[in-house]
């Protein structure tokens, strides 16, 4: 274990992507305050193996659409199939695995997250994904059964009222697309540019 200043939740990642130059192997993140069933790493790995390029999630929400415009975070789905599209949203809480390409992508955008997004690190995940063009698919193994919150631990309601509840998601998104990717998620691909 190694510490690392307070950078909320993007200490899951960033100390690690930072500190090397060039990525080899992919990185998954967890939550640890979830029981995890005994298959979700295997499951990530499988789709990683299937999906060498890809983010694969144990929770990815699909971005909704209504119009020309982004439904609020509140009102998104989850994604159930093996499409690939820039309106899947990967959800930290059940596990995540990113491939050695994308923490390049994240080791050269550096630590911008921490003007606009210091909260909200799916949210800026994404839109490193969107911008890089790396798609995000579900992992569907598991059908999301078998993860439940360690009881006795505190959880931070923070989170959930924050970037959920309060609209923080949704701020930050729009604080951080440009028109360019807002047609890419409107489009449903992202060579609509």
């Amino acid at each position: 274990m190694r510490l690392c200043d307070d950078l909320g939740p993007h200490k899951k990642y960033f100390p690690y992507v930072s500190s090397i130059a060039r990525h080899r192997v992919a990185v998954v993140t967890a939550d640890d305050d979830v029981l995890y069933p005994p298959r979700w790493l295997e499951t990530l790995v499988a789709d990683h193996r299937r999906h060498p390029d890809a983010i694969v999630a144990h929770r990815v929400n699909r971005i909704v659409v209504d119009g020309a415009a982004v439904a609020p975070y509140e009102r998104w789905g989850r994604a159930t199939s093996e499409r690939r599209t820039p309106r899947n949203y990967a959800v930290g809480v059940k596990g995540i695995l990113y491939p050695p390409q994308f923490l390049d992508v994240l080791r050269e955008r550096g630590d911008g997250f921490t003007e606009v997004a210091p909260g909200s690190s799916d949210t800026w995940l994404h839109h490193c994904s969107l911008r890089a063009g790396v798609p995000v698919l579900p992992v569907v193994a598991l059908g999301g059964a078998g993860f439940w919150p360690v009881r006795g631990l505190r959880r931070s309601p923070a989170l959930l009222e924050q970037n959920v509840r309060a609209g923080r998601n949704d701020r930050v998104r729009a604080a951080l697309w440009s028109s360019a990717d807002l047609q890419i998620v409107l489009q449903d691909h992202w060579d609509s540019c």
